[in-house]
């Protein structure tokens, strides 16, 4: 599976320099005009049985326009999840850990709503076991490989997005879903 991010890499790569020759409209734009901005953000809660989770989590990306409709760039993820449970002893515990993620993407605008979307990130991950008498944390690294695809709408320069992605290299011994749905906003995309 890990051989397949070079080659939807290059495939993307082809597909977005094929169309180099209607980007004339790039050409004499500085760099700083070429670069497009976007991010997401997490905001979450849940409880029960004895178990609740508070989690605040930012995604910032930049992505530069070799053409109108293909770009590639970086994205970092960050997720905070505050967890406190009762113990099985009757104790109270409480954990704060960290995910961090970093990666690269690249997208490819269809129409000007509509794009494609194949992202590799380096994921490092937070686990946690409710114990006895404490809350532990278990952490794990992940090579995620998405695929999908999005919808964009607003006006003018800013946008909002929703995106829907699939892992591909997802772990057989996750429990999480390949399935992802992400929303956030752009400028300049």
């Amino acid at each position: 599976m890990k051989r397949i991010l070079p080659l939807l890499i290059v495939c993307l790569l082809v597909i977005g320099f094929n169309h180099r020759a209607r980007a004339q409209s790039l050409k004499d734009l500085p760099f700083k005009e070429r670069l497009w901005y976007g991010g997401g953000f997490v905001l979450g809660f849940s409880g029960g049985n004895g178990f609740s989770v508070l989690q605040l989590g930012l995604s910032p990306m930049v992505a530069y326009k070799f053409t109108p409709r293909f770009s590639v760039g970086p994205r970092v993820s960050t997720l905070i999840s505050f967890y406190w449970a009762d113990t099985f002893n009757g104790e109270k515990a409480s954990a704060q850990p960290v995910n961090l993620g970093i990666g690269l993407f690249s997208r490819y605008k269809i129409t000007s709503e509509i794009f494609a979307h194949v992202e590799y990130e380096y994921a490092d991950q937070a686990f946690i076991q409710r114990n006895f008498d404490d809350l532990t944390v278990t952490r794990i690294t992940n090579d995620n490989i998405y695929i999908g695809g999005g919808y964009s709408s607003g006006q003018g320069a800013s946008r909002f997005e929703i995106l829907g992605l699939y892992n591909v290299n997802q772990s057989i011994q996750s429990f999480e879903s390949p399935f992802s749905l992400r929303f956030g906003f752009t400028r300049n995309f």
